[in-house]
Protein backbone atom coordinates (compact mmCIF):
# COMPACT_ATOMS: atom_id res chain seq x y z
CA UNK A 1 0.00 0.00 0.00
CA UNK A 2 1.49 3.62 -0.93
CA UNK A 3 1.39 6.24 1.17
CA UNK A 4 -1.57 8.05 -1.03
CA UNK A 5 -3.59 5.40 -0.26
CA UNK A 6 -2.55 5.45 3.62
CA UNK A 7 -3.12 8.61 3.75
CA UNK A 8 -6.95 8.46 1.80
CA UNK A 9 -7.64 6.10 5.02
CA UNK A 10 -6.46 7.98 7.42
CA UNK A 11 -8.96 10.99 6.07
CA UNK A 12 -11.90 7.99 5.91
CA UNK A 13 -11.41 7.50 9.77
CA UNK A 14 -11.02 11.00 10.85
CA UNK A 15 -13.45 12.46 8.29
CA UNK A 16 -11.53 15.71 8.46
CA UNK A 17 -8.31 16.77 6.55
CA UNK A 18 -6.85 18.47 9.45
CA UNK A 19 -6.91 15.27 12.15
CA UNK A 20 -6.11 13.30 9.52
CA UNK A 21 -2.88 15.52 8.44
CA UNK A 22 -2.19 15.69 12.15
CA UNK A 23 -2.06 11.90 12.61
CA UNK A 24 0.33 11.33 9.28
CA UNK A 25 2.53 14.41 10.59
CA UNK A 26 2.16 16.17 7.63
CA UNK A 27 0.83 19.36 6.50
CA UNK A 28 -3.17 19.93 5.33
CA UNK A 29 -1.66 20.75 1.81
CA UNK A 30 0.52 17.82 1.79
CA UNK A 31 -2.09 15.56 2.55
CA UNK A 32 -4.88 17.17 0.27
CA UNK A 33 -2.25 16.55 -2.38
CA UNK A 34 -1.87 12.98 -1.79
CA UNK A 35 -5.93 12.79 -2.08
CA UNK A 36 -5.76 14.54 -5.38
CA UNK A 37 -3.20 12.50 -6.93
CA UNK A 38 -5.28 9.75 -5.67
CA UNK A 39 -8.38 10.68 -7.56
CA UNK A 40 -6.35 11.75 -10.64
CA UNK A 41 -4.81 7.97 -11.01
CA UNK A 42 -8.33 6.79 -10.64
CA UNK A 43 -9.99 9.05 -12.93
CA UNK A 44 -12.97 9.51 -10.34
CA UNK A 45 -13.74 11.40 -7.18
CA UNK A 46 -13.02 10.00 -3.64
CA UNK A 47 -14.90 12.33 -1.46
CA UNK A 48 -17.42 15.02 -0.85
CA UNK A 49 -16.57 18.11 0.33
CA UNK A 50 -19.25 19.97 0.81
CA UNK A 51 -21.14 20.69 2.67
CA UNK A 52 -19.20 18.56 4.88
CA UNK A 53 -16.77 15.35 3.93
CA UNK A 54 -17.96 12.31 3.01
CA UNK A 55 -17.25 9.30 0.89
CA UNK A 56 -18.84 9.29 -2.81
CA UNK A 57 -19.59 5.78 -4.08
CA UNK A 58 -16.47 5.37 -5.25
CA UNK A 59 -14.57 6.49 -2.21
CA UNK A 60 -16.25 3.30 -0.41
CA UNK A 61 -15.49 0.95 -2.71
CA UNK A 62 -12.05 2.34 -2.63
CA UNK A 63 -12.36 1.87 0.97
CA UNK A 64 -13.43 -1.40 1.08
CA UNK A 65 -10.87 -2.64 -1.02
CA UNK A 66 -8.05 -0.64 0.86
CA UNK A 67 -9.15 -2.61 3.93
CA UNK A 68 -8.63 -5.60 2.64
CA UNK A 69 -5.17 -5.17 1.41
CA UNK A 70 -4.36 -4.23 4.63
CA UNK A 71 -5.59 -7.14 6.38
CA UNK A 72 -3.45 -9.27 4.10
CA UNK A 73 -0.74 -7.47 4.69
CA UNK A 74 -1.16 -7.95 8.51
CA UNK A 75 -1.66 -12.05 7.32
CA UNK A 76 1.86 -11.84 5.65
CA UNK A 77 3.81 -10.13 8.56
CA UNK A 78 2.03 -12.25 11.07
CA UNK A 79 2.73 -15.83 8.98
CA UNK A 80 6.30 -14.29 8.36
CA UNK A 81 6.65 -13.92 11.61
CA UNK A 82 5.45 -17.43 12.95
CA UNK A 83 8.12 -18.72 10.48
CA UNK A 84 10.70 -17.06 11.73
CA UNK A 85 9.72 -16.88 15.55
CA UNK A 86 7.02 -19.63 16.69
CA UNK A 87 3.95 -19.11 18.25
CA UNK A 88 4.76 -15.62 19.56
CA UNK A 89 2.61 -12.59 18.86
CA UNK A 90 -0.21 -10.77 20.24
CA UNK A 91 -4.35 -11.68 20.42
CA UNK A 92 -6.57 -7.60 20.51
CA UNK A 93 -9.82 -8.82 22.10
CA UNK A 94 -13.40 -7.52 22.40
CA UNK A 95 -15.51 -8.07 24.63
CA UNK A 96 -18.11 -6.71 26.94
CA UNK A 97 -16.85 -5.69 30.30
CA UNK A 98 -19.03 -8.21 32.94
CA UNK A 99 -18.62 -10.86 30.43
CA UNK A 100 -14.21 -10.20 30.73
CA UNK A 101 -14.32 -9.93 34.87
CA UNK A 102 -16.79 -13.20 34.87
CA UNK A 103 -15.25 -15.46 31.62
CA UNK A 104 -11.69 -13.53 31.14
CA UNK A 105 -9.39 -15.38 34.41
CA UNK A 106 -9.97 -18.82 33.70
CA UNK A 107 -9.73 -18.53 29.97
CA UNK A 108 -5.84 -16.64 29.85
CA UNK A 109 -5.10 -19.25 32.60
CA UNK A 110 -5.48 -22.22 30.27
CA UNK A 111 -4.56 -20.02 27.13
CA UNK A 112 -0.90 -19.40 28.91
CA UNK A 113 0.27 -22.57 29.67
CA UNK A 114 -0.14 -23.11 26.11
CA UNK A 115 0.92 -20.17 24.32
CA UNK A 116 3.25 -18.18 27.35
CA UNK A 117 4.47 -15.98 24.53
CA UNK A 118 1.45 -14.44 23.14
CA UNK A 119 0.29 -11.37 24.78
CA UNK A 120 -3.37 -10.76 24.89
CA UNK A 121 -4.54 -6.64 24.87
CA UNK A 122 -8.67 -6.30 25.91
CA UNK A 123 -10.74 -3.73 24.79
CA UNK A 124 -14.05 -3.43 26.33
CA UNK A 125 -17.25 -2.01 24.97
CA UNK A 126 -20.99 -3.26 23.37
CA UNK A 127 -20.41 -5.57 20.71
CA UNK A 128 -21.54 -2.45 17.59
CA UNK A 129 -18.60 -0.47 18.77
CA UNK A 130 -16.12 -3.54 18.77
CA UNK A 131 -17.08 -4.43 15.17
CA UNK A 132 -16.41 -0.92 14.18
CA UNK A 133 -12.70 -1.14 15.95
CA UNK A 134 -12.65 -4.49 14.56
CA UNK A 135 -13.39 -3.20 10.52
CA UNK A 136 -10.83 -0.62 11.41
CA UNK A 137 -8.07 -3.45 12.05
CA UNK A 138 -7.71 -2.19 15.52
CA UNK A 139 -8.72 -5.41 16.92
CA UNK A 140 -8.17 -9.13 16.08
CA UNK A 141 -11.91 -10.90 17.48
CA UNK A 142 -14.48 -9.62 19.09
CA UNK A 143 -16.93 -11.89 21.33
CA UNK A 144 -20.13 -10.76 19.80
CA UNK A 145 -23.60 -10.64 21.74
CA UNK A 146 -26.54 -10.69 18.50
CA UNK A 147 -23.89 -8.92 16.48
CA UNK A 148 -25.59 -6.86 12.87
CA UNK A 149 -25.25 -8.50 9.93
CA UNK A 150 -21.45 -7.51 7.86
CA UNK A 151 -19.86 -9.21 5.03
CA UNK A 152 -16.41 -8.48 6.10
CA UNK A 153 -16.39 -10.35 9.26
CA UNK A 154 -16.20 -14.46 9.68
CA UNK A 155 -18.83 -15.34 11.93
CA UNK A 156 -17.87 -18.82 14.27
CA UNK A 157 -20.77 -19.65 16.90
CA UNK A 158 -20.53 -19.95 20.27
CA UNK A 159 -23.90 -20.36 21.98
CA UNK A 160 -26.99 -19.12 22.54
CA UNK A 161 -27.79 -17.52 26.03
CA UNK A 162 -31.21 -16.11 26.73
CA UNK A 163 -33.06 -12.84 28.10
CA UNK A 164 -33.63 -12.26 32.18
CA UNK A 165 -35.21 -9.95 34.16
CA UNK A 166 -33.23 -9.49 37.68
CA UNK A 167 -35.29 -8.08 40.54
CA UNK A 168 -36.56 -8.92 44.45
CA UNK A 169 -39.47 -10.48 45.07
CA UNK A 170 -40.74 -7.26 47.54
CA UNK A 171 -39.66 -5.32 44.26
CA UNK A 172 -42.09 -6.94 42.06
CA UNK A 173 -44.72 -7.35 44.86
CA UNK A 174 -44.91 -3.61 44.63
CA UNK A 175 -46.44 -3.65 40.99
CA UNK A 176 -48.10 -6.37 40.88
CA UNK A 177 -51.72 -6.20 39.51
CA UNK A 178 -52.51 -9.55 38.56
CA UNK A 179 -56.18 -10.57 39.29
CA UNK A 180 -54.53 -14.08 41.05
CA UNK A 181 -52.92 -13.58 44.34
CA UNK A 182 -49.12 -12.76 44.65
CA UNK A 183 -46.86 -15.95 44.73
CA UNK A 184 -43.38 -15.44 45.07
CA UNK A 185 -40.73 -16.32 42.39
CA UNK A 186 -38.04 -18.11 42.13
CA UNK A 187 -34.53 -18.28 39.97
CA UNK A 188 -35.40 -19.93 36.71
CA UNK A 189 -39.14 -19.23 36.48
CA UNK A 190 -41.23 -17.21 33.98
CA UNK A 191 -42.63 -13.76 34.37
CA UNK A 192 -44.92 -12.38 32.39
CA UNK A 193 -44.41 -8.52 32.94
CA UNK A 194 -48.12 -8.02 31.87
CA UNK A 195 -49.43 -8.74 35.18
CA UNK A 196 -47.48 -5.26 36.57
CA UNK A 197 -47.37 -1.85 36.37
CA UNK A 198 -44.15 -0.13 34.53
CA UNK A 199 -41.32 -0.71 37.21
CA UNK A 200 -38.57 1.33 37.18
CA UNK A 201 -35.45 -0.21 35.10
CA UNK A 202 -31.51 -0.22 35.32
CA UNK A 203 -29.52 0.07 31.65
CA UNK A 204 -26.86 0.39 29.65
CA UNK A 205 -25.62 4.52 29.54
CA UNK A 206 -25.41 3.78 25.65
CA UNK A 207 -27.64 1.65 23.19
CA UNK A 208 -26.63 -2.13 23.76
CA UNK A 209 -27.64 -5.55 22.60
CA UNK A 210 -29.58 -5.95 25.35
CA UNK A 211 -31.25 -3.10 25.93
CA UNK A 212 -32.67 -3.33 21.94
CA UNK A 213 -33.60 -6.54 22.88
CA UNK A 214 -35.65 -5.67 25.59
CA UNK A 215 -37.03 -2.70 24.39
CA UNK A 216 -38.51 -5.10 21.94
CA UNK A 217 -39.70 -7.24 23.87
CA UNK A 218 -41.43 -4.39 26.17
CA UNK A 219 -42.58 -3.02 23.02
CA UNK A 220 -44.64 -5.83 21.90
CA UNK A 221 -46.07 -5.77 25.10
CA UNK A 222 -46.88 -2.41 24.88
CA UNK A 223 -45.46 -1.31 27.68
CA UNK A 224 -43.33 2.30 28.12
CA UNK A 225 -39.85 1.42 29.48
CA UNK A 226 -39.38 3.43 32.34
CA UNK A 227 -34.58 4.03 32.88
CA UNK A 228 -33.95 5.68 35.94
CA UNK A 229 -30.41 4.97 35.78
CA UNK A 230 -27.96 4.38 33.47
CA UNK A 231 -24.99 3.05 33.84
CA UNK A 232 -22.96 0.85 31.45
CA UNK A 233 -21.72 -1.53 34.08
CA UNK A 234 -24.07 -5.01 35.10
CA UNK A 235 -22.17 -5.12 38.56
CA UNK A 236 -24.06 -1.68 39.29
CA UNK A 237 -26.89 -2.33 37.83
CA UNK A 238 -27.51 -5.33 39.99
CA UNK A 239 -26.31 -3.77 43.21
CA UNK A 240 -28.85 -1.41 42.46
CA UNK A 241 -31.53 -4.41 41.48
CA UNK A 242 -30.40 -6.19 44.86
CA UNK A 243 -31.48 -2.93 46.98
CA UNK A 244 -35.02 -3.10 45.62
CA UNK A 245 -34.15 0.38 43.85
CA UNK A 246 -34.97 -1.32 39.98
CA UNK A 247 -35.04 -4.47 38.12
CA UNK A 248 -32.48 -5.07 35.24
CA UNK A 249 -32.27 -6.94 32.10
CA UNK A 250 -29.41 -8.95 31.23
CA UNK A 251 -28.13 -11.94 29.31
CA UNK A 252 -28.09 -15.22 30.88
CA UNK A 253 -24.36 -15.49 30.81
CA UNK A 254 -24.38 -12.95 33.73
CA UNK A 255 -26.16 -15.57 36.12
CA UNK A 256 -22.74 -16.10 38.08
CA UNK A 257 -22.97 -11.82 38.49
CA UNK A 258 -26.60 -12.69 40.35
CA UNK A 259 -25.50 -14.92 42.59
CA UNK A 260 -21.84 -13.16 43.45
CA UNK A 261 -24.49 -10.11 44.42
CA UNK A 262 -26.37 -12.09 46.91
CA UNK A 263 -23.47 -13.62 48.52
CA UNK A 264 -21.59 -10.27 48.36
CA UNK A 265 -24.83 -9.15 49.97
CA UNK A 266 -26.24 -11.83 52.65
CA UNK A 267 -28.64 -9.30 54.38
CA UNK A 268 -30.44 -7.93 51.17
CA UNK A 269 -33.38 -9.89 50.03
CA UNK A 270 -32.00 -12.60 47.11
CA UNK A 271 -31.75 -11.34 43.33
CA UNK A 272 -33.62 -14.04 41.18
CA UNK A 273 -33.10 -13.94 37.66
CA UNK A 274 -36.06 -14.53 36.00
CA UNK A 275 -37.29 -15.61 32.38
CA UNK A 276 -39.09 -13.59 30.29
CA UNK A 277 -43.14 -15.40 29.54
CA UNK A 278 -43.39 -15.09 25.36
CA UNK A 279 -39.91 -14.15 24.38
CA UNK A 280 -38.60 -16.63 22.07
CA UNK A 281 -35.73 -14.67 20.88
CA UNK A 282 -32.15 -16.46 21.58
CA UNK A 283 -29.07 -13.98 22.32
CA UNK A 284 -26.89 -15.34 19.79
CA UNK A 285 -22.77 -15.38 20.61
CA UNK A 286 -20.46 -15.45 18.15
CA UNK A 287 -16.56 -14.79 17.97
CA UNK A 288 -16.34 -12.19 15.30
CA UNK A 289 -13.51 -11.82 12.80
CA UNK A 290 -12.23 -10.18 9.85
CA UNK A 291 -12.52 -12.76 7.02
CA UNK A 292 -8.28 -13.58 6.11
CA UNK A 293 -6.44 -16.48 4.35
CA UNK A 294 -4.15 -16.96 7.14
CA UNK A 295 -5.06 -17.43 10.82
CA UNK A 296 -1.77 -17.79 13.16
CA UNK A 297 -2.03 -21.24 15.18
CA UNK A 298 -2.26 -19.44 18.17
CA UNK A 299 -4.97 -17.44 16.79
CA UNK A 300 -7.24 -20.53 15.66
CA UNK A 301 -6.19 -22.44 19.39
CA UNK A 302 -7.40 -18.78 21.03
CA UNK A 303 -10.93 -19.28 19.57
CA UNK A 304 -11.25 -22.93 19.93
CA UNK A 305 -10.47 -22.20 24.24
CA UNK A 306 -13.24 -19.77 24.15
CA UNK A 307 -16.12 -21.99 22.33
CA UNK A 308 -15.32 -24.82 24.47
CA UNK A 309 -15.08 -22.79 27.66
CA UNK A 310 -18.48 -21.14 26.22
CA UNK A 311 -20.30 -24.79 26.01
CA UNK A 312 -19.29 -25.55 29.50
CA UNK A 313 -20.30 -22.38 30.84
CA UNK A 314 -23.59 -22.37 28.85
CA UNK A 315 -24.42 -26.04 30.70
CA UNK A 316 -24.15 -24.94 34.13
CA UNK A 317 -26.34 -21.64 33.34
CA UNK A 318 -28.78 -23.88 32.04
CA UNK A 319 -28.73 -26.24 34.23
CA UNK A 320 -28.59 -23.38 37.08
CA UNK A 321 -31.84 -22.25 35.35
CA UNK A 322 -33.96 -25.33 34.88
Amino acid sequence: MDTSQKMFLLAVEEMNFTKAAHRAYVTQQCLSEHIRNLEKTLGTQLFFRTPRLQLTPSGKALYETLQQMSQLEANLHARINELEQGQVGEIRFGLNTTRARLFLPELMKAYHQRFPKVTLSVTLGDTEALMEDLLKQKLDLVLGVDAPPSTLLERIPAGEEALLVAATNSFLKRYYKGGRGWQDFHTGDAIDLRSFEPFPLAGNLNVSTVLKLAGSYLWQLDIVPKQIVSISDYDTQLNLSGQQLAATFCASFMLPAIQNQNQLHPQHEPLLALKLSGFSHPISIEILRPRQLFVPRYLEEFISLIQAHLVVWHEKIAQALA
